[in-house]
């Protein structure tokens, strides 16, 4: 119930900030789209089948680092 109480005090935080500030708001928005970045990344290398350090041998991190610009 803490923890409840703490996340929605956080939200309101982060959405009056939101409403204040531009600059906020474009960095939220752009953790949020590397957040989803990073996601994507994950699951395309789990379907397949590789590890993360055979990830970066084969080059696919800057596939979508390229992407994100």
């Amino acid at each position: 119930m803490r923890q409840t109480a703490k996340r929605d005090r956080h939200s309101e935080i982060v959405e009056r900030r939101a409403r204040k500030s531009t600059a906020y708001r474009k960095t939220f928005e752009r953790t949020l789209h590397q957040i989803d970045l990073a996601l994507l990344l994950r699951e395309m290398r789990e379907d397949a089948g590789l590890t993360q350090a055979e990830l970066a041998q084969k080059g696919w991190h800057h596939t979508v680092c390229y992407c994100s610009s």
